[in-house]
């Protein structure tokens, strides 16, 4: 009983069952890797081979959805408020990229009770769809991010061909 207040109050109780959502193998361009994204009640924690991160909810200011250039695949790029360190580099963003076309079965691990009292109906105890769409619900109710911004309609001159800016 001691033994478990001290690892909760310094915050190394993690444990399989505290897992709201898995997400395995995914890649990021910044830091580069892949790795996987565990969502907890208060922090999402990014495991990669040489690498563990654990961000507090908090910590994400916004969150940009950002399709790229050939549409199929989706940029998510996380503002941080502290900064990542990783030797002596410094990341204020994550970069997550993710296939259009990817669709995952994420099981949400809490009780349909939970679910309901926490989030109302906003999350189903089992998410079939595109990744990024299921990662954008995750992050907007569990992490209560309000700040996600997506591209909208817009459409450039030549109507979303690439361009070489010099």
């Amino acid at each position: 009983m001691f033994n478990e207040k001290i690892l909760k109050k310094a915050g190394l109780g993690d444990s399989p069952g505290d897992v709201i959502a898995h997400f395995p193998d995914m890649p990021l361009l910044v830091p580069r890797g892949k790795y996987s994204l565990d969502l907890y009640g208060n922090y999402v924690k990014f495991h990669g081979r040489t690498h563990n991160y654990k961000i507090m909810y908090e910590n994400i200011v916004q969150l940009f959805e950002l399709p790229r250039v050939d549409r199929d695949q989706m940029a998510i790029l996380f503002q941080l408020s502290k900064h990542l360190t990783q030797g002596q580099t410094m990341h204020h963003f994550i970069l997550l990229q993710v296939d259009t076309n990817r669709r995952d079965r994420i099981k949400i691990n809490l009780t349909p009770e939970e679910l309901d009292q926490k989030y109302g109906n906003n999350l189903e105890p089992e998410m079939v769809d595109e990744t990024y769409i299921v990662l954008e619900k995750l992050f907007k109710y569990v992490a209560r991010i309000d700040r996600i911004i997506t591209p909208g309609d817009f459409r450039s001159a030549l109507d979303g061909k690439s361009q070489a800016i010099r």
